[in-house]
Order: C-alpha cells, then structure tokens, then sequence
C-alpha cells in the first residue's frame, strides 16, 4: 500500500484507483446551449462545493461529458484541491477527470480526493512549469483505502453531516464580513451625496477623463495566453468594491503585452467594471495598488485616467461604489443575460467635483472608516480559516480510518466557535 496510507485499519483494502472507477472520455467538440457546462472555475477549493455561473454551452474547446453521481476532480494545479461530485449531467473542461465509480462510493471518493494527503501527492507528480497538471497514468496507479461499503457509507454521512455543520458557521461569518461592507458603503453615501451640491447640476464623468481602456476581446486574449510571471492581467475578480483583490494572479508574457498597446494600467489608476454578477455589482471600482508596477486590463475590465486638477482618483473610485453611483450606473447597462456596461456608458455616469480639499476630507473619512472595517473584517477571516482548517483535518483524519466515525465525539457549536 501507498506509503500515504501506511496506517489505515486492519481489513482495509488497498486498491489502485483504476480498478475502482471507470474513466470517463467521451470528448465533444460542441454540445447544446441547454446543457450545463462546468469549467474549473465552478468548483470552490477544498470543500467540493458547485459554484453556479448561469453559464451553459460556453466552454473553450474539447470538453467531456458527464453524468450526475460521476466525481470530477481537477488534475490542472491539484493543488487547489477541486473535486465535484456531480449533482446533474452536463459537460466539464478537459482539465476535470470524469470518474465513474464501480467499487468505491461516490461521496466517499470525493471526500478522499479533498483530504490534504490525497492533494499532496497528486500535486507531487505534475509536469508542466506554466500549467502543471498531474496525468491519468499517475492518478489511476495511487493505491486508495477501500474499506467495507457500509463503513464508506458511515464515513461519507459521518464527514456529510460535519462539514455541513462546519459549512454554516463559515457561511454565517461570510455574511458577517458581507454586512460590515454594506455598513461601509452607507457611511461613503452618507459622506458623499450631502456635501456635493444638487445631483441634476453634477457633469458627466466623462468630462474629465484623461484617457481610458477596456481590456483586449477574443482571440487576443486567452487564458493559453496565461504565464506564470511577466505582466500583471487584471480580470473581473481582482476588481472589488473599494479594494484591489490580490488572490486571484494571472499573468501575461511581456512580449505579449507589447503586441497588444493601449491595454496598459498603472498605479493609481482607476479600474472600474463593466460586468456583474448577483454577488459583485456591474461598475465596481478600486485602484490598482502601487505594489503591482504595471498591469494590463482584461476584457469587461476599464482603466480610467482622470484629470486630478479637477476630481481626485481616489474619489472617483469611492463615488462609483456609493449606492448612488448604482442608480446613475443602472441607467447605462445593457445585456439580457449579464448585466454589462460599456466605456460610453461610464462616461454617461453623472459625477459630483466638490473642492479637491473637500473630496481630500471626504476621501479620508471613508478610509478611516474602511479601516475599521477591515479590522473586524480580517478577524473573522482568520476564524473563516480555522474552520476551514478543521474541515479538511476532519476528512483527512475520517477517510484513512485515523477516527472511529461511529464512536467519535462530534464538536458542539460552542467548541466551533472556540475553534473559530
């Protein structure tokens, strides 16, 4: 047996993966719009949870076919540990194995494909500088704990019913975070509107822009374009309402970036933008942060330079988070599917120019309240990361035999919390 299941329980079989599950490659070229697509982007890390886009028939290339009880693991950087057990048919990128099991329970391979060992050493066989990936031929030959069906079962409902427990304290300091940021953004309308004169005699936005960009569409730009270092990419989920979000890194290479002029952001540019989604409102804006030097915009992604003997670009970007600024906003979006807007649209946008000294004190005020608030903010995402932390020892622990699921003492929510 595999060194990584050197302590299972006496009875537990050992068998390699491939002679517990048939894979799937029933490839397509196209499919119809009607069936779900799922691409690795709709599989959260490390707790197998199906993220829904709305998207259907939109996937890049060659895509398989799969079925629902089929558990899709994600063989591109394993280490995001994204494994789905499917809960309908559809269609997945190539970049997702399609396992049908036979002599394993579905629920019970996918919690052992999410435990931190399992990731390990995946992620130890990848090939690939760029775009490391782990193949088949090794995942299939990895020896995996197959014990009796009614103990897989008992695991699968033990670690089901635990990481939901786990799942809705996670979800409830999410909301938490969520409704700190809706305080922060009434305080920035609280600021805003009252000190900057009559809303009808406020200029268009447009007025005193200096220069501005969208990102490169189509074939310009891919993610085959994706490089491991080079330039900066901006996309959609770097793009926050008031901040940079750092976590999600793309980038392209510099040569790439030289064929394709005009693209270009840079510190202290304004990005606004121009796609939204239920969760992150179309218009959202921030500033790109002095430690990314140079940057290039994606596609929806707006760089916006303004006259700043005129309107401040840290006002700017306060202004278009406000929940006035939504109002002004949803007046210029198209799209029937996705809310979008276009740079004529943002340029439509009605913006107030107050004194620089007013918006200097405006501006201050909301930074020292988004201040607090990422204070709070950050306390209960290290709590978020504890839980998530015990989650995963949890299925580690549970799908090597290393608790009894039957016997074992399951945590109050009080003891939660504490872990928390």
């Amino acid at each position: 047996m595999s060194r990584w299941l050197a302590n299972v329980p006496r009875g537990w079989d050992g068998l390699r993966l491939k002679y517990c599950v048939h894979q799937i490659d029933n490839k397509v070229e196209q499919f119809d719009d009607s069936e779900i697509y799922v691409g690795l982007e709709n599989v959260e890390p490390w707790t197998g949870t199906y993220l829904a886009s709305g998207t259907a028939g939109l996937g890049e290339g060659t895509s398989n076919r799969f079925k629902a009880g089929d558990v899709l693991f994600g063989k591109l950087r394993p280490y995001l540990a994204k494994c789905l057990l499917a809960p309908f048919n559809g269609v997945c990128t190539s970049e997702l194995l399609v396992l049908r099991p036979t002599l394993i329970e579905a629920r019970y391979l996918q919690f052992l494909m999410l435990s931190r060992e399992w990731i390990e050493v995946v992620n130890s066989s990848t090939y690939g500088a760029k775009m490391p990936r782990a193949s088949w031929g090794f995942i299939g030959n990895l020896q995996v704990p197959v014990p009796s069906a009614d103990e897989q079962r008992s695991i699968a409902d033990f670690l089901s019913h635990e990481t939901a427990r786990i799942d809705e304290l996670v979800a409830k300091k999410e909301r938490l975070i969520e409704l700190l940021g809706e305080l922060h953004l009434r305080v920035i309308d609280d600021l805003i509107v009252p000190s900057c004169g009559i809303p009808s005699d406020w200029p268009t936005l447009g007025r005193y822009v200096v220069s501005m960009c969208d990102g490169p569409f189509g074939s310009d730009m891919k993610s085959s374009h994706y490089a491991d270092a080079g330039i900066r990419l901006i996309r959609l989920q770097n793009i926050r309402r008031g901040f940079f979000d750092n976590n999600d890194q793309a980038f392209i290479a510099v040569e790439h970036f030289h064929e394709l002029p005009g693209h270009d952001a840079r510190p202290g540019d304004v990005l606004v933008a121009g796609l939204g989604d239920p969760n992150n409102p179309v218009g959202r804006a921030c500033l790109l942060p002095a430690h990314v030097e140079l940057a290039m915009v994606k596609a929806d992604c707006f760089r916006v330079r303004m006259d700043e003997r005129r309107v401040k670009h840290n006002f700017v970007s306060c202004y278009l988070n406000s929940d006035f600024a939504r109002a002004e906003i949803g007046l210029q979006l198209r799209g029937a599917t996705r809310e979008r807007m276009n740079l004529s649209g943002l340029c439509k946008v009605r913006l107030p120019t107050p004194a620089l000294d007013v918006q200097t004190h405006i501006v201050d005020q909301i930074l020292a309240s988004q201040k607090k608030t990422d204070h709070t903010s950050e306390v209960v995402r290290k709590a978020i990361n504890k839980l998530r932390e015990y989650r995963t020892a949890l299925i580690s622990a549970a799908v090597i035999g290393q608790i009894d699921v039957n016997t074992y003492r399951k945590e109050p929510e009080a003891v939660l919390e504490t872990i928390a």
